[in-house]
């Protein structure tokens, strides 16, 4: 998703009247990156400040006894952007401003949250900017930032970011092979048709976390929907839903309160973890031959249109259809649930930001599908099932009754898919689920004659 509407490609280098300040917010590779892209930023160099030793390297820094902190010095062009959205850039999303000596797993000085300004116009900016944050309340801990004035930066060398970088993957690609291993012991149990698998298989990635609950089913059926709408061959709409349903498996490798927290709150060190949930995904499914037409719509699902995506920043028609139709369903469905910004969203407030996103974000032609066709289809898709299926409730079923569709639960969990035959065995589970949930269940019943 867009995080702010100056997050473009950097400004090339200009010859009007640029300032300098430096920010640190944990590992400077990550802090480097959300700079990168600011329109107005001429460069963002990773390296040290805040200490006394000359001419630090990574590995006496890393010891944390330079005081100098990993930073980032940001080159900037003030008629392009403004010191206060550098700042909102900083404290909103590079970084943590609450945690103190630390980001997330990084322990120690070198760690610590701080703005190095380069003069007195920049330390009363930065004063009060965190005064208001202060003011607002918007953090439920102190801001610790340290607001000190710039003495020398000294650039890092290219292979020390890359020997960090290098550790941090072997750590991300540990957990994801554990996690990988857990799901993979799982998906054999599951045998009885392969959406069916998969449906189930993509329910247990959801179970970790409340706010994802559901998210990979409502995702796949707006996709497949909206997938026929486009025109598209059965067998490539069965493509995009399954794909729909695996696009966030990658996100098994995120720890389950970082999993909680909306994306415009993560850190740094987070933002450059959960972009690489999609390549993650991708390595987790290559081994099985049915998922291979899958991959590419699984990895490229959070490409834009214009270019400004990851994880290959494919623009245009280069971006596979299917995941042209995924980036549309899966926005949808995030800005309704807040996996993106803590306001959550209404369907109709949905499509009208995304409407802002036409040609840049999205696929111009595909999200006109979307907004023209969509809606009206899934209305007379909701009114031709009112008319031919039943509502029943749990004390109504009868054994050999067919589900029109599935059957899901209060907290989105799948429980049976639709298709599936009731027995006098399962229904008794599902009279029992209530009693003990405290709540009802929408039981959607095929009419006899209709299997």
């Amino acid at each position: 998703m867009t995080l702010a509407p100056f997050f473009v490609a950097a400004a090339p280098h200009s010859t009007a009247r640029t300032e300098t300040i430096v920010f640190a917010g944990g590992c400077f590779w990550g802090v480097e990156a959300v700079f990168e892209h600011v329109k107005g930023v001429s460069s963002a160099v990773s390296g040290y400040a805040g200490g006394t030793t000359k001419s630090p390297t990574y590995g006496n820094v890393s010891s944390g006894s330079t005081g100098h902190a990993e930073s980032v010095q940001v080159v900037f062009d003030p008629a392009q952007v403004s010191l206060e959205q550098l700042l909102e850039v900083f404290f909103l999303v590079a970084h943590d401003p609450t945690q103190r000596n630390r980001q997330g797993p990084d322990v120690g000085t070198q760690y610590r949250s701080a703005v190095f300004y380069s003069s007195s116009a920049q330390q009363a900016a930065v004063q009060a900017y965190v005064a208001g944050l202060v003011k607002k309340k918007l953090y439920p801990q102190p801001i610790v930032t340290e607001v000190a004035p710039l003495s020398a930066f000294y650039p890092a060398r290219a292979r020390e970011q890359n020997a960090e970088l290098r550790t941090l993957n072997v750590e991300l690609e540990a957990r994801v092979a554990a996690r990988t291993q857990e799901l993979s012991a799982a998906h054999e149990k599951l045998k009885r048709g392969y959406l069916k698998s998969i449906k189930v298989f993509s329910n247990l990635l959801e179970l970790r976390s409340g706010q994802l609950a559901g998210h990979g089913r409502r995702v796949a059926e707006v996709a497949r929907d909206l997938a026929r709408a486009m025109g598209l061959g059965e067998d490539e709409v069965v493509h995009v839903f399954v794909a729909g349903l695996l696009h966030d498996i990658g996100l098994m490798g995120m720890n389950d309160a970082l999993l909680g927290r909306p994306v415009m709150r993560y850190s740094a060190e987070e933002m450059t973890q959960y972009r690489s949930h999609t390549q993650v995904g991708e390595q987790s499914l290559l081994a099985l031959d049915e998922m291979q037409p899958v991959l590419p719509i699984i990895r490229a699902h959070h490409e834009r249109h214009d270019g400004a995506g990851f994880p290959d920043k494919l623009a245009g028609a280069a971006i596979p259809l299917g995941a042209r139709i995924l980036a549309i369903a899966d926005a949808y469905d995030d800005l309704q649930c807040g996996h993106v910004a803590e306001v959550k969203l209404s369907a109709p407030e949905a499509r009208i930001l995304m409407r802002k996103g036409r040609g840049s974000q999205f696929d111009p032609e595909v999200l006109d599908v979307f907004l023209q066709s969509f809606e009206s289809a899934a209305a007379a898709a909701a009114g031709a099932g009112a008319q031919n299926n039943m509502v029943l409730p749990s004390a109504s079923l009868e054994s050999d009754m067919v589900l029109a569709k599935d059957l899901v639960s209060a907290r989105g969990i799948l429980m049976l898919t639709a298709g599936h035959r009731l027995t006098n065995s399962l229904i008794r589970k599902i009279r029992e689920f209530e009693l003990r949930e405290g709540s009802k269940l929408e039981v959607h019943i095929r009419p006899k004659g209709k299997s």
